[in-house]
């Protein structure tokens, strides 16, 4: 497999994170140490406490996606790597976070780093309410709505391929990614593929694959792809 990633973009995103993050402490305890300290400042404490989050959370989520040793792109990446260089895995690099080019298909991943049970009810992701969710509530990336982000991504893709390839007739696949291997999802009716990451493999050989009979030109595709990476 081919592997085209934005690193670049990886560091950058990582010192936000970290600067983030430890702004958002400092902003935090200072607020607290000036509330208690002066009492007649309370209103700018909890200004402070509000930034302060604000910060905390964006800190949290760009390490949680850039900055962590296990990455989605490359637990992505490691579970795609036995295919051969027809298949092209793209990084950052293009306006969805994660594309793969097949010489059936084309595929947008939406990915997410819950673990535990997660519930699929027709485009309704949820889990169950724990204590310990509250408390590393920071730490995880929220669940919204995958399957939404997924089709948004995968819309934003063939855009981008039938400017250059307007009689292009294949769609762009999107599909849901768990990528903590504790995760178990009871899923009913999704709208598009949802899968954890040790079916990923399964489903893109078989009931994934797609259909390359329709004369699907893969290779024009990667270079119309690849032209967009160059510029990014």
């Amino acid at each position: 497999m081919r592997l085209t990633r934005n690193d670049r973009l990886i560091q950058s995103r990582s010192r936000l994170g970290t600067y983030a993050l430890l702004g958002g402490m400092v902003v935090v305890i200072g607020g607290f140490v000036l509330s208690m300290r002066f009492q007649r400042y309370l209103g700018y404490s909890m200004i402070a406490l509000v930034l302060g989050l604000i910060l905390y959370q964006i800190g949290g989520y760009n390490l949680r996606r850039f900055g962590r040793k296990q990455r989605p792109d490359e637990v992505l990446a490691a579970e795609l790597k036995g295919f051969d260089d027809r298949y092209h895995f793209y990084a950052w690099e293009l306006p969805a976070p994660f594309v793969l080019i097949t010489p059936q298909a084309v595929y947008a991943f939406a990915t997410r780093d819950q673990s535990g049970l997660v519930t699929i009810r027709d485009d309704r992701f949820s889990q169950r309410f724990s204590f310990s969710r509250i408390f590393f509530f920071m730490a995880q990336e929220g669940m919204g709505n995958p399957a939404r982000e997924a089709q948004e991504s995968a819309e934003r893709i063939e855009k981008l391929i039938k400017q250059d390839l307007p009689n292009l007739t294949a769609k762009v696949q999107p599909v849901v990614v768990f990528v903590d291997p504790k995760v178990e999802l009871d899923a009913e009716d999704p709208p598009i593929p949802v899968l954890d990451l040790k079916s990923l493999r399964k489903w893109l050989r078989g009931s994934g694959k797609g259909d390359g009979a329709k004369g699907f030109d893969y290779r024009s595709v990667e270079k119309v792809l690849d032209a967009r990476a160059a510029t990014s």
